[in-house]
């Protein structure tokens, strides 16, 4: 039987509004993806942030944690090939203009090549039973670890000789040590997006 053409209509609209460390959150109807669901209660499983290279205007990449690790990938083909849905929430503009979403997207494709946080994944699952999760670091990275984690690397630390300022209502993530669970809706847990704003997109 043939692939199923995914329509992309509502991407293209979209696409030229998008910015870096824009949120994408997929879900996905494989088994894996609704056994994640169900564990959660979320509508989505997995999680990703938009990439803009300014020499590269007309394309959107994404950029997220898989099984081989952190990579970039073209959006338009992953939305292309994909089996279900993906939702895309702005990033809110005053973390653009004090440069929050630059320094994140930056940290994030630094880690670029990172591998998979199999270890992190398992353990924080492991915490919805009570048992302790495991402390997020950027050694190895799962999906919304590794967003949880380019947040969290904006914050002024105690001492941080940078002196960063970070956006609003950021300063709560530095006394937070653990990131949420793939398909936890990362709205609650970092909240630098606009979420009356959106938009499925495929």
């Amino acid at each position: 039987m043939p692939k199923k053409k995914v329509d992309l209509t509502e991407y293209y609209k979209r696409r030229e509004l998008m910015n870096s460390f824009d949120l994408l959150q997929w879900n996905y109807h494989g088994e894996i993806g609704t056994a994640i669901k169900a564990v959660t209660g979320e509508k989505v499983n997995h999680t990703s942030c938009v990439v803009r290279i300014p020499w590269m205007e007309h394309v959107v990449y994404s950029i997220e944690a898989h099984p081989n690790g952190l990579h970039l990938y073209p959006l338009s083909e992953l939305l292309r090939d994909y089996n279900g849905w993906c939702e895309w929430s702005p990033i809110k503009p005053e973390h653009i203009s004090n440069g929050d979403a630059l320094r994140a997207t930056r940290w994030m494709m630094l880690k670029l090549g990172r591998p998979y946080d199999f270890h992190g994944c398992l353990s924080n699952w492991r915490s919805l039973l009570g048992f302790k999760p495991k402390t997020a670091d950027a050694g190895a990275l799962y999906c919304s670890e590794s967003v949880f984690l380019a947040a969290k690397e904006d914050i002024v630390r105690e001492g941080d000789p940078r002196q960063i300022r970070c956006g609003a209502g950021l300063e709560r993530l530095k006394d937070i040590d653990v990131a949420p669970v793939p398909g936890e809706d990362v709205h609650r847990v970092i909240g630098m997006w606009q979420g009356g704003l959106t938009a499925r997109i495929s």
